[in-house]
């Protein structure tokens, strides 16, 4: 199917026609990740990897002044998982959610038992977001 863009009454540029649940999972599943664009890389050079590292740790102090020291985290949208495992090291409890695991498999395949796979809205869904006692 080809589509458009269209800019919506709000000025955002979206696609026409919408693209369905099974269109969207097929793409980043079989070829978003999986083509070198913008910040996607097949391999990172060292260099990136500290920015990235450098990056989740900027995240991490902000972090700790919002949630008053409760060291969790959920990584919507966490892409290859850089910041989900910095915030996992440092012992913090870690949630990830992407619509592909291509990333999280290719560079940090051991975060597979903190992720989920789906869509943003099914992701949310399922989570319990009250603290247990």
């Amino acid at each position: 199917m080809e589509y458009k863009e269209k800019n919506n009454d709000l000025g955002f540029v979206e696609a026409e026609p919408k693209p369905t649940e099974e269109e969207l999972s097929k793409f980043y599943e079989e070829q978003y990740y999986q083509n070198t664009h913008g910040n996607y890389e097949k391999n990172y050079p060292e260099q990136e990897l500290e920015y990235f590292k450098n990056n989740a740790l900027l995240k991490s102090v902000s972090a700790l002044k919002i949630n008053n020291n409760l060291k969790k985290i959920i990584d919507i949208g966490c892409g290859e998982g850089f910041t989900a495992s910095y915030f996992l090291s440092i012992g913090w409890e870690v949630i990830a959610n992407d619509y592909s695991d291509h990333g999280i498999k290719k560079f940090n395949s051991h975060l597979l038992k903190n992720f989920q796979k789906c869509d943003i809205d099914s992701f949310i869904g399922s989570l319990n977001l009250r603290d247990e006692p």
